[in-house]
């Protein structure tokens, strides 16, 4: 019997010999050809071929033996690195999780809630920051974004670095996009002279209307026609931002406070609900504390 050859056991209870099929050196064949492919995106073709290299070092492990055996904690220790390695990938490019802290995307988002942000479709982002992960230790470094699938438009929920301040993550809705006029009155949102319809969940907290020579010192820009949330504009958007809002209207810091988005800043759009709970009840009632009927939810 040849020893080079690793033996596996035969179902019908002989034994027989095989050779362990390299799944990964399969897989590069294919991307070879992938790669001479300008419709494929990079950044794709690493994930997937990191992905089946973990299936392979998986079946290595707990199917197959090796012709030069290793120990037990080498493929234990190249599993968990290239899992660590493939998550931080799908991380950096495809989705993101983000936790809702405040109210201002009221009711289409709650405070509780737990999202993933689709960072690919406009355009994966190499990294902008470098230091301790979940601190403020560290600087930004200059960044490129490959191109997307879109670009932001009317009704978008983005995740985006918040202007005033980077280190925050902002969610809010796309209301314009570069070229367009916002008008703001009485309540109502006005988009190139169009009005535009309430999202379906959005809502009012106040039922009092500022009127229309009413100032708002902390609305921006200081030279508007009319400068207070009810009553807001015209406005045009300037080339490569966005303006957005947040659907609870009456409470919420958005464009209409700190200026316009630049798209640069934008790090994806919110896809899901993966995870939803209301942190005011306690957890000795965890059966209502989780909102069971929001997770799955798809963000419009």
């Amino acid at each position: 019997m040849n020893k080079n050859k690793s033996s596996v056991q035969d179902p019908d209870g002989g034994s027989g010999e095989r050779k362990r099929p390299n799944l990964y050196q399969r897989v590069l064949k294919t991307h070879e050809s992938l790669k001479r492919s300008k419709k494929v995106n990079p950044i794709v073709r690493y994930i997937c071929r990191g992905a089946l290299y973990i299936f392979e070092v998986f079946l290595r492990v707990f199917f197959f033996k090796q012709e030069k055996p290793r120990s037990a904690l080498r493929e234990w220790v190249e599993l968990v690195v290239s899992i660590i390695v493939i998550v931080f990938l799908i991380r950096l490019t495809v989705v993101e999780a983000f936790r809702i802290p405040t109210s201002s995307m009221e009711d289409t988002l709650l405070v509780g809630d737990f999202l993933l942000v689709n960072k690919f479709v406009y355009g994966v982002r190499s990294p902008d920051w470098v230091g301790i992960p979940f601190t403020r230790f560290g600087f930004f470094i200059p960044f490129f974004r490959l191109p997307g699938f879109s670009e932001p438009k009317q009704g978008d929920i983005v995740v985006f670095h918040f202007p005033l301040d980077k280190n925050l993550s902002y969610i809010k809705r796309c209301i314009a996009t570069e070229g367009q006029t916002v008008e703001i009155r009485d309540k109502v949102v006005y988009v190139d002279g169009v009005r535009l319809e309430n999202p379906p969940k959005s809502k009012f907290t106040s039922n009092i209307t500022y009127p229309r020579d009413y100032v708002e010192r902390a609305i921006v820009p200081r030279n508007l026609e009319m400068r207070n949330r009810d009553n807001f504009g015209p406005l045009t958007v300037p080339p490569g931002n966005l303006f957005v809002m947040g659907d609870n209207r009456d409470n919420s810091a958005d464009s209409r406070y700190w200026g316009f988005l630049p798209r640069e800043l934008v790090i994806g759009k919110a896809l899901i609900i993966y995870f939803s709970w209301d942190k005011h009840l306690p957890f000795n009632r965890l059966n209502r504390k989780i909102r069971w009927e929001r997770i799955g939810n798809l963000i419009r």
